[in-house]
């Protein structure tokens, strides 16, 4: 029996199906999207949730989205230029000029001259012109809930969408709603800061109501076959639901003691790699699955030749390579962000890693572009999030920040397209501890 994996991630969609899928979301838009307000902001979101329509146009589709992508938050930014930046934007611009001329003399050094450094430097610009541009927008800092609220919109008919890809192209990894066509982790970025948005447009609490949509935002995920979204979305959920503890705490640990162990059980019998059956609906197994865990993360039970595998294995390596020689060039510098991610030349088992092998975000930037640019890169993340005056919040996203570059695929802040939500969530949690402290006047 072939994986399930395989045949839905890597094989080519037939055309008449994917046009038949853009043609639908094209007309539920146009039927159903009311845009209230139109400015650059407004936009730019919007054009991130309609990036699949651009991608199925192939590489010059691409392309095009990332000039217009680039364009509009430069607008954004020299928008904003009339709210002097604060003592903490500074820093960020610091931070963010340093990692830039490492990240240079890394690319220039390792991969010589070429274009392709745009397209890669792309991914790192992107989310530092959003920080700036959004937090300091005078429309944001007025309505910041008018742009979280279509946000929310865009989400639900991304929900929608996941489930006319499962009826018209199945489940396969390579569609996300409209945001993509690609890989499907977008689909778990989304769907976990799509849960902290909502959550801080809500008020820091759900309703009975509005647990619809938390539920539902997993469709997103499920329709491109992701493992990763049922250990990530329980605890994040959990995380939210302790915050404002009150004298509804033991109704709060209720909901959270059913619905944990709901969302594994379901998460396991629903995605084909978590289940020994290899297929929807399968038989539940903790122990297979922790097996299979176990084997994807480490390579545990795996003959791996005594090289690092998985995302948490090929950590241990970069980790143990980069004490026994912290002055190598390669470690400062790293060996290249073009060659790690492009170059099929590259021999990765030379420095101890199995070939074709996931690697976490972490391990993907320390051997791109060296430990210091790759530290200087997560201090700029966190003096972003430090914008936020909510100590709890400030933990909250500064904590799933971490987790996804040291576990899982750093995209957060290595993904142009992933980093938009995220700092959206961070210049949003920001926009929410401001409001409270006008409308209460104290601090937390």
């Amino acid at each position: 029996m072939q994986e399930f994996e395989f045949l839905t991630a890597r094989h080519e969609i037939p055309t008449n199906q994917l046009i038949a899928y853009f043609a639908v979301l094209a007309i539920i838009y146009i039927l159903f999207l009311r845009v209230k307000r139109w400015d650059t902001l407004t936009s730019l979101i919007l054009l991130m949730f309609i990036q699949g329509f651009f991608l199925a146009f192939g590489t010059w589709g691409m392309r095009i989205f990332k000039i217009v992508f680039t364009a509009l938050s430069f607008i954004l930014v020299y928008q904003a230029r009339r709210y002097p930046l604060s003592k903490n934007d500074i820093r960020v611009v610091f931070l963010f000029s340093v990692f830039s001329v490492l990240y240079l003399i890394s690319w220039f050094i390792n991969d010589g001259f070429s274009f392709s450094f745009a397209g890669r430097f792309y991914h790192y610009l992107i989310p530092f012109l959003l920080f700036i541009g959004i937090k300091n927008n005078s429309n944001f800092q007025k309505r910041g809930d008018y742009y979280a609220r279509l946000v929310v919109t865009l989400l639900i008919f991304q929900i929608i969408f996941s489930i006319a890809k499962i009826v018209i192209l199945g489940i396969r990894e390579n569609i996300i709603g409209s945001l993509g066509t690609t890989g499907g982790a977008i689909s778990v970025t989304y769907a976990l800061m799509g849960l902290v948005i909502y959550w801080l447009y809500r008020g820091e609490k759900f309703t009975k109501d509005d647990w619809i949509f938390v539920l539902f935002l997993l469709v997103i995920p499920i329709a491109s076959n992701k493992r990763g979204i049922w250990f990530m979305y329980p605890p994040l959920l959990g995380l939210l639901l302790i915050k404002n503890l009150d004298k509804k705490l033991l109704s709060k640990l209720v909901y959270l003691i059913i619905l944990v162990p709901f969302l594994i059980y379901f998460g396991i019998r629903l995605n084909p790699s978590l289940n020994p059956d290899r297929v929807l609906w399968g038989s539940f197994d903790p122990m297979y699955t922790y097996d299979y865990v176990m084997q994807y993360t480490t390579g545990e039970g795996r003959n791996t030749r005594g090289l690092g595998y998985g995302r948490l294995g090929t950590n241990q390596t970069i980790y143990y390579n980069l004490l026994n020689d912290p002055l190598s060039r390669s470690h400062l510098l790293g060996y290249g962000d073009r060659t790690i991610k492009y170059d099929e030349e590259f021999d990765i088992v030379q420095i101890g890693i199995t070939e074709h092998t996931t690697i976490a975000g972490l391990g993907q930037s320390i051997l791109g572009y060296g430990y210091i640019a790759t530290l200087i890169l997560v201090l700029l993340v966190l003096k972003m999030i430090s914008s936020i005056r909510d100590p709890y919040n400030r933990f909250l996203l500064g904590f799933w920040f971490l987790f996804d570059f040291i576990i899982y695929t750093g995209g957060f802040i290595r993904v142009a397209t992933h980093s938009f939500i995220f700092v959206f969530a961070i210049v949003y949690a920001s926009y929410r501890s401001r409001m409270r402290i006008q409308i209460n006047g104290k601090g937390f």
